[in-house]
């Protein structure tokens, strides 16, 4: 498959990989591994707002790509 220069840089990238721990975060996740993909978001919440996001995926370049492009994003934004 031919992937798009958008796709292949989030996916090679991947920003915001990882995870998240300690007060205020909030955990997400959804799919399964078995099924091929699944995805977790952690997001630390301060004043109303993201100030960090981080994610976790096991799935194809797509749906990794879009989690880092979501978990970028999502930072700066109201709960």
């Amino acid at each position: 498959m031919i992937y798009n220069e958008l796709t292949r840089n989030y996916f090679e990238t991947a920003p915001n990989a990882g995870e998240l721990l300690g007060a205020g975060v909030f955990r997400g996740a959804a799919g399964n591994r078995e099924g091929g993909t699944w995805v977790q978001f952690d997001l630390q919440i301060g004043a109303g707002a993201v100030s960090e996001a981080k994610f976790l995926a096991f799935a194809c370049p797509h749906v990794i790509a879009v989690s880092a492009w979501l978990a970028e994003r999502a930072v700066g934004r109201p709960v």
